[in-house]
């Protein structure tokens, strides 16, 4: 696997990651379990910090290929 070839996987794995860690929020919410304002919040940073990284991952991967 080429280095360029890993940055697309990581970038891919990151971003389903982050989409799936919104789905479970969302689920969160329908379902009647409120989170805490603070929890919610650091929620919130952490599934952005994971998509971010994958989207700088992607975008490297376009620049080397």
């Amino acid at each position: 696997m080429t280095p360029a070839d890993l940055l697309l996987a990581i970038g891919v794995a990151c971003v389903i990651v982050a989409v799936g860690m919104n789905v479970v929020t969302a689920a969160r919410f329908s379902g009647g379990k409120a989170m805490s304002k603070e929890r919610r919040r650091r929620f919130a940073g952490l599934t952005v910090s994971i998509a971010v990284v994958g989207l700088v991952c992607m975008v490297a991967w376009f620049a080397q290929s």
